[in-house]
């Protein structure tokens, strides 16, 4: 119930482009609004436990723009 999804907050965010992928470079999971969280899962399907990278590209109300990077572990 808690932690169930891997999701992208904050204000004044006019753009998001958010990836997660697995330890091999593949894409499992993008979104492009705050709405939608990644659940662990690719294609239907819960992944094993792991490591996995992801990479948030933003764009704010002022024209700012960054990208974050890191990793996040799954564990169920």
């Amino acid at each position: 119930g808690q932690n169930d999804e891997l999701r992208v907050r904050g204000n004044g965010i006019t753009d998001m482009q958010f990836y997660v992928y697995n330890r091999y470079g593949e894409l499992v999971f993008e979104s492009y609004t705050q709405d939608r969280g990644w659940d662990g899962t690719f294609r239907r399907t819960k992944l094993d436990p792991g490591v996995f990278a992801y990479m948030v590209r933003l764009t704010y109300i002022n024209g700012y723009q960054e990208i974050l990077k890191g990793d996040v572990t799954l564990v169920r």
